[in-house]
């Protein structure tokens, strides 16, 4: 599995590539792999392995470069893509939505711009209808807990906020840009797979006799590996700490996909953010 932003090179046109730019990652992307050049020979180095499935990410920044504009040549590139795998006996897992925003979604507000839903349910509505006939399995978002709590809770990726508010805000944006998403992939193609790639985390506190150790563990887990896939469930969004509200978020999610590393001990630093989540040390 792999994002655009990760391996394609020069994704100079999206919020990630602006905060690289403001010194705010050791490592900037740069040319990346140069996938976005080098794919089908990447491809036939992963035939070769035996993979019979890729899971890859459009660059939407790529696709609508300016708000309400779709590039041609973008889209032209991604079915090159696409029939490449199909050329190789590879399964194409097309994730919509991989962190990255068009850096003028970004200027407008992203996930906080009440208008991000529509915006959403444009471009997905664009994408589906364009390779219907060659993607059955759709992610439309990924780990977007893992993109919540680093760019809203303890402030790590953009926009670099920590905000419990903006944080919830965002969430029921998301959930609501999935469940629309989902409506309108099963509308276009009704033989459609349709999920999220849902980050888990294996959690346990640093000093397991620690009462506030374990209170960061609980609320970790229940931020990151349960609440947004619980909500996609059950249509109840159950906020640690605040409410539940019942919206219509039920019964979205045509499979499960895990996307799993590693394990962490977590500490607690504090009862307000970022310190109730802990510090977290991977293992």
């Amino acid at each position: 599995a792999t994002s655009a932003h990760q391996v394609e090179g020069h994704c100079t046109n999206n919020d990630w590539w602006a905060w690289e730019q403001a010194g705010n990652v050791r490592e900037p992307s740069g040319e990346a792999c140069d996938h976005y050049h080098r794919f089908r020979e990447d491809f036939d180095l992963a035939r070769e392995l035996s993979h019979n499935a890729h899971r890859f990410s459009l660059e939407w920044s790529r696709i609508e470069p300016r708000e309400g504009e779709f590039s041609r040549e973008a889209l032209d590139h991604y079915r090159d893509v696409l029939r490449a795998l199909h050329d190789r006996g590879m399964t194409p897992v097309v994730t919509i939505c991989h962190y990255t925003l068009p850096r003028w979604l970004a200027e407008q507000g992203g996930w906080e711009n009440r208008q991000v839903e529509s915006y959403f349910v444009r471009y997905v509505t664009r994408v589906v209808t364009e390779y219907r006939n060659l993607v059955r399995w759709w992610l439309t978002l990924n780990e977007p807990m893992v993109q919540v709590y680093k760019g809203w809770l303890i402030g790590q990726w953009p926009p670099g906020k920590t905000s419990y508010p903006a944080a919830i805000a965002v969430v029921r944006r998301m959930l609501r840009a999935h469940v629309k998403a989902y409506g309108v992939i099963h509308g276009i193609q009704p033989e459609a797979r349709v999920s999220v790639a849902q980050h888990a985390l294996a959690l346990s506190p640093c000093n397991p006799k620690s009462l506030r150790d374990k209170l960061s563990v609980h609320v970790r887990s229940t931020i990151i590996n349960h609440l947004f896939l619980d909500a996609l469930h059950t249509g109840v969004l159950r906020v640690p700490g605040l409410f539940w509200e019942h919206l219509p978020f039920g019964h979205t999610l045509d499979y499960i996909a895990i996307n799993y590393y590693t394990r962490d001990f977590v500490r607690n630093t504090g009862f307000s953010l970022p310190g109730i989540l802990g510090d977290g040390k991977g293992v």
